[in-house]
């Protein structure tokens, strides 16, 4: 088996780019991307957790404390609670790494789970627990101090790997009082570090992303590292630099980091091109439409065989083969990954209270996200017409949108919870029902005003169904979703 790591930081344009001879010599290839690659049937993503598997999870993580029945139930119905309460807030999503993060720092601590809903509060306890947890707070502190100024002579040009004598050089001048050998072995044995031969390096990413923003927002001041922290910005779709920035907008209330989000987000906001949705949703109305007439009555149910068959490899991919339409993929994967990443940055800065001038146009930049998000999608349907397309290329093609979509929604709700006030439309509706207080009336409201819209209705039904598998209803609020999710809006089909 052949793992190739980022692919979509390679600038290829597909995996077709890759040598002919790899099929014939690797009976498995597996490319682990951040930007999706449409055009191929044959990908997975990692998703959020539903509320039956954070339950499995938290089973399992009870399992490995105690063994005893009656301590295992007390302990998976508090952690159930906590999770519930900090998701319920609906400021970070339900990946794995948060779940099990606020497990180990608000259950194992007795803590309620509500100090800290944010990317940087729960990135930050699962970077220095270890290291924690094996001092006291006075080296702790000296142990930052060294880690942080070895990040940052990573960040100006330094190599990702130190020598033991230049990181006992660090050391002496931050610690001269400590043994160096013994910091190594601290920094070694709590996972912090790792050796590579006779060096160190950081043992993950966001190690050193975090060790890096602390640098920066302790030194801010300084001429050099607010250039530094300006050239980080301007260069959010590297990966290293969209971690960093997460964290310093986390770290730093500094009003210069907080002027270098606004100036992300009026650059990225600028370069959407502005396109109308108005042929895109035209187009899916006529999809969806074209579907129902293969169908009638019968489009939910299409749908689910659909996804059932895609899951055990049984759908077949848009004809024309894999590489049509994607020229121009690592162009918008490049304005994909910064403008991501400059979402997440602004919902950290939204969640602390300090986005300042960058909230006036958050959602101009998540429109150009979701611009980005589809255009890879619109490419493979180009020179299409939906009366050419048989069922199976209609119902791949809607699930692709419908999948991009949904993502870009979770993202809006995400930004709404930080406090964002959207434009009234689908948009808004659709992100009002991906929460744990589902505002069901309007979405209702706009489905019996605007039967026609078949492409909003979608979006409406796509986040009723997310919602239900993510939060926790009441209920008469999940019997109301499950019915939307369906097409069922105030007892009526649409």
């Amino acid at each position: 088996m052949l793992l190739f790591d980022n692919f979509d930081l390679t600038g290829w344009e597909g995996p077709e780019a890759l040598a002919p001879g790899v099929s014939e010599e690797f009976a498995l290839v597996l490319l682990t991307s951040s930007t999706p690659y449409p055009a191929y049937s044959n990908t997975f993503f990692i998703d959020e957790m539903g509320s039956g598997q954070r339950d499995e999870l938290i089973r399992k993580w009870v399992a490995l404390r105690t063994g005893d029945p009656d301590e295992a139930a007390s302990l998976a119905g508090k952690a159930r609670g906590v999770v519930d309460a900090v998701l319920g807030k609906n400021l970070v999503p339900s990946y794995p790494v948060f779940v099990l993060t606020i497990l180990e720092s608000s259950v194992t601590a007795g803590e309620s789970g509500q100090a800290g809903s944010s990317y940087g509060h729960y990135y930050e306890y699962a970077v220095t627990k270890p290291l924690r947890e094996g001092s006291t707070g006075a080296e702790f502190d000296i142990y930052s101090a060294v880690l942080s100024a070895l990040a940052y002579s990573r960040l100006t040009g330094g190599g990702r790997t130190a020598d033991k004598e230049e990181l006992a050089g660090l050391i002496r001048r931050h610690a001269p009082d400590a043994a160096p050998e013994d910091m190594i072995d601290a920094f070694l044995r709590s996972k912090t570090l790792r050796e590579t031969g006779t060096a160190c390096e950081f043992a993950s990413a966001h190690a050193y992303h975090y060790f890096a923003a602390l640098y920066l927002s302790r030194n801010i001041g300084d001429a050099e590292v607010r250039d530094k922290i300006a050239a980080v910005f301007s260069q959010l779709g590297d990966g290293d630099n969209a971690g960093i920035a997460l964290f310093l907008a986390y770290l730093s209330p500094d009003p210069f980091v907080t002027e270098q989000i606004g100036k992300g987000v009026a650059r990225a906001s600028g370069e959407d091109a502005r396109r109308t949705d108005e042929e895109r949703e035209a187009f899916l109305d006529e999809l969806i439409a074209g579907l129902e007439r293969d169908k009638p009555g019968e489009l939910h149910e299409m749908l689910v065989d659909y996804q059932a068959r895609q899951a055990r490899g049984g759908a077949a991919p848009l004809s024309g083969g894999p590489a049509q339409g994607v020229s121009g993929t690592s162009a918008t994967a490049g304005t994909l990954r910064e403008v991501e990443a400059l979402l997440r940055v602004l919902t950290e800065s939204l969640n602390a209270g300090r986005a300042g001038g960058a909230s006036e146009s958050p959602y101009g930049l998540w429109t150009a996200y979701l611009s980005s998000r589809l255009s890879a999608i619109d490419a493979l349907r180009r020179g299409k017409r939906v009366k050419d397309m048989d069922r199976e290329e209609k119902l791949r093609l809607l699930m692709l949108y419908e999948g991009a979509y949904a993502e870009a929604l979770r993202l809006l709700s995400l930004l709404t919870a930080s406090g964002l006030s959207i434009p009234e439309g689908p948009y808004s509706l659709a992100a009002g029902l991906l929460r744990p207080d589902p505002d069901i009336s309007g979405a209702t409201r706009f489905a019996e005003e605007n039967p026609e819209r078949k492409l909003a209705l979608s979006l409406l039904k796509t986040a009723a169904a997310e919602s239900l598998r993510l939060f926790r209803h009441k209920p008469e609020t999940e019997k109301e979703l499950k019915n939307i999710s369906k097409g069922y809006f105030g007892g009526k089909i649409y």
